[in-house]
Protein backbone atom coordinates (compact mmCIF):
# COMPACT_ATOMS: atom_id res chain seq x y z
CA UNK A 1 0.00 0.00 0.00
CA UNK A 2 1.76 3.34 -1.06
CA UNK A 3 0.85 6.49 0.88
CA UNK A 4 -0.58 8.08 -1.85
CA UNK A 5 -3.60 5.50 -1.77
CA UNK A 6 -4.68 6.26 1.42
CA UNK A 7 -7.60 8.22 2.37
CA UNK A 8 -9.78 9.21 5.13
CA UNK A 9 -12.51 8.53 3.16
CA UNK A 10 -13.45 7.03 0.25
CA UNK A 11 -15.91 5.20 -1.70
CA UNK A 12 -16.03 1.99 -4.28
CA UNK A 13 -18.90 1.89 -6.67
CA UNK A 14 -19.94 -1.66 -7.84
CA UNK A 15 -21.92 -0.50 -10.67
CA UNK A 16 -22.69 -4.44 -12.11
CA UNK A 17 -24.99 -4.62 -8.53
CA UNK A 18 -26.11 -1.18 -8.26
CA UNK A 19 -24.45 -1.11 -4.67
CA UNK A 20 -22.11 1.48 -3.14
CA UNK A 21 -20.25 0.89 -0.10
CA UNK A 22 -18.63 3.23 2.14
CA UNK A 23 -15.22 2.42 3.72
CA UNK A 24 -14.05 4.59 6.75
CA UNK A 25 -10.04 4.76 7.73
CA UNK A 26 -9.86 6.57 10.47
CA UNK A 27 -6.92 6.60 12.55
CA UNK A 28 -5.54 8.67 15.55
CA UNK A 29 -2.12 9.28 15.75
CA UNK A 30 -0.31 11.12 18.57
CA UNK A 31 0.71 14.49 17.46
CA UNK A 32 4.66 13.91 17.42
CA UNK A 33 5.47 17.29 18.91
CA UNK A 34 3.50 16.87 21.77
CA UNK A 35 4.76 17.41 25.44
CA UNK A 36 1.95 14.84 27.02
CA UNK A 37 4.02 13.30 29.85
CA UNK A 38 3.73 9.77 27.79
CA UNK A 39 5.94 12.27 24.60
CA UNK A 40 9.29 9.78 24.84
CA UNK A 41 8.81 7.80 27.34
CA UNK A 42 10.55 4.43 27.93
CA UNK A 43 11.96 5.29 23.92
CA UNK A 44 15.68 5.16 23.53
CA UNK A 45 17.61 8.47 22.72
CA UNK A 46 17.05 8.63 18.74
CA UNK A 47 14.07 6.75 18.76
CA UNK A 48 11.07 7.40 16.08
CA UNK A 49 8.55 9.01 17.77
CA UNK A 50 5.10 7.31 18.73
CA UNK A 51 3.51 8.19 15.84
CA UNK A 52 6.68 7.67 13.20
CA UNK A 53 6.51 4.66 14.25
CA UNK A 54 3.09 3.95 14.26
CA UNK A 55 2.93 4.80 10.95
CA UNK A 56 6.14 3.00 10.00
CA UNK A 57 4.54 -0.35 11.66
CA UNK A 58 1.23 0.43 9.48
CA UNK A 59 3.29 0.32 6.08
CA UNK A 60 5.39 -2.44 6.92
CA UNK A 61 2.22 -4.56 7.52
CA UNK A 62 0.14 -3.31 4.90
CA UNK A 63 3.03 -4.76 2.30
CA UNK A 64 3.53 -7.91 4.29
CA UNK A 65 0.13 -8.81 3.81
CA UNK A 66 -0.53 -8.69 7.62
CA UNK A 67 -2.70 -6.13 9.20
CA UNK A 68 -2.26 -2.70 11.48
CA UNK A 69 -2.67 -3.05 15.09
CA UNK A 70 -5.56 -0.60 14.82
CA UNK A 71 -7.65 -2.45 12.43
CA UNK A 72 -7.14 -6.04 13.83
CA UNK A 73 -10.41 -8.03 14.43
CA UNK A 74 -10.94 -7.52 18.59
CA UNK A 75 -8.76 -10.95 20.41
CA UNK A 76 -6.94 -11.65 17.61
CA UNK A 77 -3.16 -11.65 18.50
CA UNK A 78 -0.27 -10.66 15.94
CA UNK A 79 0.43 -13.30 13.27
CA UNK A 80 -2.91 -14.94 13.67
CA UNK A 81 -4.23 -14.03 10.52
CA UNK A 82 -1.24 -15.43 9.02
CA UNK A 83 -1.68 -19.06 10.62
CA UNK A 84 -5.63 -18.75 9.04
CA UNK A 85 -4.20 -18.51 6.12
CA UNK A 86 -1.66 -21.65 6.04
CA UNK A 87 -4.77 -23.56 7.78
CA UNK A 88 -7.17 -23.10 5.33
CA UNK A 89 -4.64 -23.25 2.08
CA UNK A 90 -3.54 -26.64 4.26
CA UNK A 91 -3.76 -30.00 2.45
CA UNK A 92 -5.28 -31.17 6.01
CA UNK A 93 -7.79 -28.64 5.86
CA UNK A 94 -11.14 -31.00 4.95
CA UNK A 95 -12.01 -29.57 1.27
CA UNK A 96 -11.40 -32.74 -0.20
CA UNK A 97 -9.75 -31.63 -3.08
CA UNK A 98 -7.63 -34.50 -3.24
CA UNK A 99 -10.56 -36.47 -5.28
CA UNK A 100 -10.39 -34.03 -8.01
CA UNK A 101 -8.20 -33.82 -11.14
CA UNK A 102 -10.16 -30.93 -12.87
CA UNK A 103 -10.42 -32.59 -15.93
CA UNK A 104 -6.73 -33.99 -15.76
CA UNK A 105 -7.57 -37.66 -16.18
CA UNK A 106 -9.06 -37.45 -19.12
CA UNK A 107 -6.50 -35.40 -20.88
CA UNK A 108 -4.07 -38.72 -19.57
CA UNK A 109 -6.80 -40.82 -20.87
CA UNK A 110 -6.99 -39.04 -23.93
CA UNK A 111 -2.98 -39.26 -24.52
CA UNK A 112 -3.10 -35.07 -24.38
CA UNK A 113 -1.15 -34.62 -20.95
CA UNK A 114 2.25 -35.60 -20.15
CA UNK A 115 4.63 -34.46 -17.79
CA UNK A 116 5.98 -31.83 -19.86
CA UNK A 117 2.63 -30.69 -20.30
CA UNK A 118 1.46 -30.18 -16.80
CA UNK A 119 2.82 -26.63 -16.17
CA UNK A 120 1.57 -25.36 -19.36
CA UNK A 121 -2.10 -26.59 -18.71
CA UNK A 122 -1.71 -25.46 -15.17
CA UNK A 123 -1.04 -21.56 -16.78
CA UNK A 124 -4.25 -22.01 -18.86
CA UNK A 125 -6.41 -23.04 -15.80
CA UNK A 126 -4.73 -19.91 -13.78
CA UNK A 127 -5.15 -17.25 -16.48
CA UNK A 128 -7.79 -18.30 -18.35
CA UNK A 129 -10.27 -19.98 -15.63
CA UNK A 130 -9.46 -19.58 -12.40
CA UNK A 131 -8.29 -15.91 -11.96
CA UNK A 132 -10.72 -14.14 -14.33
CA UNK A 133 -13.72 -16.47 -12.67
CA UNK A 134 -13.53 -17.91 -9.07
CA UNK A 135 -10.87 -15.28 -8.72
CA UNK A 136 -13.43 -12.47 -9.18
CA UNK A 137 -15.70 -13.97 -6.96
CA UNK A 138 -13.70 -14.86 -4.59
CA UNK A 139 -12.84 -11.30 -3.75
CA UNK A 140 -16.23 -9.68 -4.02
CA UNK A 141 -17.26 -12.50 -1.82
CA UNK A 142 -14.59 -11.05 0.62
CA UNK A 143 -15.76 -7.54 0.07
CA UNK A 144 -19.38 -8.77 0.52
CA UNK A 145 -18.33 -11.04 3.82
CA UNK A 146 -16.87 -7.77 5.26
CA UNK A 147 -19.94 -5.70 4.79
CA UNK A 148 -22.34 -8.32 6.07
CA UNK A 149 -24.01 -8.42 2.85
CA UNK A 150 -25.61 -12.08 2.28
CA UNK A 151 -27.88 -10.53 -0.44
CA UNK A 152 -24.69 -9.55 -2.62
CA UNK A 153 -23.07 -12.61 -1.16
CA UNK A 154 -25.47 -14.74 -2.65
CA UNK A 155 -25.72 -12.60 -5.97
CA UNK A 156 -22.01 -13.41 -6.77
CA UNK A 157 -22.21 -17.46 -6.21
CA UNK A 158 -25.02 -17.16 -8.90
CA UNK A 159 -23.19 -15.57 -10.97
CA UNK A 160 -20.14 -18.16 -10.89
CA UNK A 161 -22.10 -20.50 -11.33
CA UNK A 162 -22.96 -19.41 -14.33
CA UNK A 163 -19.57 -19.77 -15.37
CA UNK A 164 -19.72 -23.33 -14.82
CA UNK A 165 -19.89 -25.25 -17.69
CA UNK A 166 -19.21 -28.60 -16.63
CA UNK A 167 -21.60 -30.68 -14.66
CA UNK A 168 -18.49 -32.24 -13.10
CA UNK A 169 -17.19 -28.97 -12.24
CA UNK A 170 -20.13 -27.67 -10.71
CA UNK A 171 -20.71 -30.53 -8.18
CA UNK A 172 -17.88 -30.30 -7.23
CA UNK A 173 -17.52 -26.80 -6.55
CA UNK A 174 -20.70 -26.63 -4.43
CA UNK A 175 -19.03 -29.93 -2.21
CA UNK A 176 -15.75 -28.86 -2.00
CA UNK A 177 -18.14 -24.78 -0.82
CA UNK A 178 -19.95 -26.83 1.64
CA UNK A 179 -16.84 -28.28 3.52
CA UNK A 180 -15.97 -25.27 3.57
CA UNK A 181 -18.39 -23.62 5.25
CA UNK A 182 -18.78 -26.37 7.42
CA UNK A 183 -15.20 -26.08 8.99
CA UNK A 184 -15.17 -22.46 8.99
CA UNK A 185 -18.50 -22.00 11.00
CA UNK A 186 -16.77 -24.51 13.57
CA UNK A 187 -13.61 -21.97 13.85
CA UNK A 188 -15.28 -19.55 13.86
CA UNK A 189 -19.32 -19.28 14.57
CA UNK A 190 -20.20 -16.04 12.89
CA UNK A 191 -23.56 -15.05 12.17
CA UNK A 192 -22.78 -14.45 8.48
CA UNK A 193 -21.13 -17.57 7.28
CA UNK A 194 -24.28 -19.38 9.48
CA UNK A 195 -26.85 -17.47 7.45
CA UNK A 196 -25.02 -18.03 4.02
CA UNK A 197 -25.05 -21.84 4.72
CA UNK A 198 -28.65 -21.88 5.28
CA UNK A 199 -29.66 -19.57 2.59
CA UNK A 200 -27.53 -22.62 0.29
CA UNK A 201 -29.21 -25.52 1.98
CA UNK A 202 -32.52 -23.92 0.95
CA UNK A 203 -31.46 -23.31 -2.68
CA UNK A 204 -31.10 -19.56 -2.27
CA UNK A 205 -27.15 -19.97 -3.72
CA UNK A 206 -24.82 -22.83 -4.68
CA UNK A 207 -22.28 -22.33 -2.16
CA UNK A 208 -19.72 -22.30 -4.66
CA UNK A 209 -16.14 -22.94 -3.09
CA UNK A 210 -14.58 -20.03 -4.23
CA UNK A 211 -17.04 -17.82 -2.61
CA UNK A 212 -17.05 -19.99 0.65
CA UNK A 213 -13.27 -19.80 1.06
CA UNK A 214 -13.93 -15.70 0.53
CA UNK A 215 -16.26 -15.32 2.78
CA UNK A 216 -14.61 -18.00 5.19
CA UNK A 217 -11.37 -15.91 4.65
CA UNK A 218 -12.73 -12.29 5.23
CA UNK A 219 -14.14 -13.74 8.54
CA UNK A 220 -10.76 -15.27 9.81
CA UNK A 221 -8.90 -11.49 9.07
CA UNK A 222 -7.46 -13.25 5.67
CA UNK A 223 -6.68 -10.03 3.49
CA UNK A 224 -8.21 -10.15 0.05
CA UNK A 225 -5.01 -10.65 -2.09
CA UNK A 226 -3.88 -13.67 0.06
CA UNK A 227 -7.33 -15.29 -0.38
CA UNK A 228 -7.26 -15.17 -3.95
CA UNK A 229 -4.09 -16.92 -3.58
CA UNK A 230 -4.96 -19.23 -1.80
CA UNK A 231 -7.83 -20.42 -4.25
CA UNK A 232 -4.88 -20.18 -6.96
CA UNK A 233 -2.58 -22.01 -5.11
CA UNK A 234 -4.68 -24.92 -3.69
CA UNK A 235 -5.90 -25.14 -7.18
CA UNK A 236 -2.41 -25.55 -8.50
CA UNK A 237 -1.29 -28.35 -5.57
CA UNK A 238 -4.86 -30.10 -6.13
CA UNK A 239 -4.08 -30.66 -9.72
CA UNK A 240 -0.19 -31.46 -9.35
CA UNK A 241 -1.28 -33.91 -6.55
CA UNK A 242 -3.79 -35.60 -8.68
CA UNK A 243 -0.55 -35.71 -12.16
CA UNK A 244 1.49 -37.80 -9.73
CA UNK A 245 -1.15 -40.35 -9.40
CA UNK A 246 -1.49 -40.45 -13.08
CA UNK A 247 1.48 -39.47 -14.67
CA UNK A 248 5.10 -40.29 -14.04
CA UNK A 249 5.55 -36.85 -11.79
CA UNK A 250 7.58 -36.91 -8.22
CA UNK A 251 7.15 -34.64 -5.68
CA UNK A 252 10.36 -32.82 -6.51
CA UNK A 253 9.10 -31.88 -10.08
CA UNK A 254 6.24 -30.53 -8.49
CA UNK A 255 6.99 -28.58 -5.85
CA UNK A 256 9.81 -26.89 -9.11
CA UNK A 257 6.89 -26.22 -11.00
CA UNK A 258 4.88 -24.76 -8.20
CA UNK A 259 7.59 -22.55 -7.60
CA UNK A 260 7.67 -21.33 -11.31
CA UNK A 261 4.25 -20.98 -11.15
CA UNK A 262 4.05 -18.50 -8.03
CA UNK A 263 4.87 -15.00 -9.43
CA UNK A 264 2.09 -16.07 -12.08
CA UNK A 265 -0.11 -16.61 -9.46
CA UNK A 266 0.58 -13.46 -7.80
CA UNK A 267 0.21 -11.79 -11.37
CA UNK A 268 -3.38 -13.03 -11.90
CA UNK A 269 -3.94 -12.26 -8.55
CA UNK A 270 -3.64 -8.94 -9.14
CA UNK A 271 -4.74 -8.73 -12.78
CA UNK A 272 -8.53 -9.72 -11.23
CA UNK A 273 -9.20 -9.15 -7.60
CA UNK A 274 -10.32 -5.50 -8.88
CA UNK A 275 -12.10 -6.50 -11.63
CA UNK A 276 -16.29 -6.32 -11.33
CA UNK A 277 -18.96 -9.11 -11.30
CA UNK A 278 -19.62 -7.86 -14.87
CA UNK A 279 -16.12 -8.54 -16.00
CA UNK A 280 -16.20 -12.12 -14.80
CA UNK A 281 -14.85 -14.69 -17.09
CA UNK A 282 -14.11 -18.17 -18.35
CA UNK A 283 -12.54 -19.50 -21.84
CA UNK A 284 -10.99 -23.07 -21.89
CA UNK A 285 -12.30 -24.79 -24.51
CA UNK A 286 -10.24 -27.36 -24.16
CA UNK A 287 -10.49 -27.93 -20.83
CA UNK A 288 -14.38 -27.68 -20.69
CA UNK A 289 -14.33 -30.33 -23.23
CA UNK A 290 -12.23 -33.13 -21.45
CA UNK A 291 -14.72 -32.37 -18.33
CA UNK A 292 -17.09 -33.19 -20.52
CA UNK A 293 -15.71 -36.38 -21.69
CA UNK A 294 -14.59 -37.74 -17.83
CA UNK A 295 -18.19 -37.13 -17.33
CA UNK A 296 -18.67 -40.57 -19.36
CA UNK A 297 -15.55 -42.31 -18.73
CA UNK A 298 -16.23 -45.72 -17.89
CA UNK A 299 -13.40 -46.13 -15.57
CA UNK A 300 -12.22 -43.24 -13.26
CA UNK A 301 -9.97 -42.76 -10.85
CA UNK A 302 -11.23 -38.90 -10.02
CA UNK A 303 -14.47 -37.16 -9.09
CA UNK A 304 -13.99 -34.75 -11.53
Amino acid sequence: MGTTTLRTHFRLQISDCGLTDDYDLKSAFRNPHSTGPAQGRGRKPGAAPVADSMVTNFFAGSEAGTQPEAERPPGRMPGEAFLSALQVSDTFFPTGLYTLSHGFEAFVQAGLASKADIEALLRDYLENVLGPADGVALSHAHRAAEARDLGRLLEIDRRLLAMKLVRETREASRRVGKRILTTAIALMPERLLADYRAAVEAGAGPGNAAVALGAAAAILGIPRKEAVLIELYTFATSLLGAAMRLIRLDHEEAQLILARLKPLMVRVAEENMDRSPSEMRAFAPLIDIMGMAHERASIRMFIT
